[in-house]
């Protein structure tokens, strides 16, 4: 579907999920308060359990800036 990808570009990134390819498929900004980069697309899969603890993560987290 996509041909780019995270790369690495100096900035305060945590990968935790790489393919075999050597590829990072999930990322964390480690100093923001909500920052996930991911290699796929979790909105298109919202039948899936796994997919709707981040788009719910992202909620609440959305929700506490809001509130601040």
């Amino acid at each position: 579907m996509h041909s780019r990808c995270i790369g690495n570009d100096g900035k305060p990134v945590f990968a935790s999920i790489m393919c075999r390819g050597r590829q990072k498929l999930y990322s964390e900004i480690n100093d923001h308060p909500f920052a996930v980069a991911v290699q796929w697309h979790p909105e298109m899969m919202y039948d899936s359990s796994e997919q709707l603890k981040l788009l719910r993560a992202f909620v609440e987290a959305a929700g506490k800036e809001t509130e601040a």
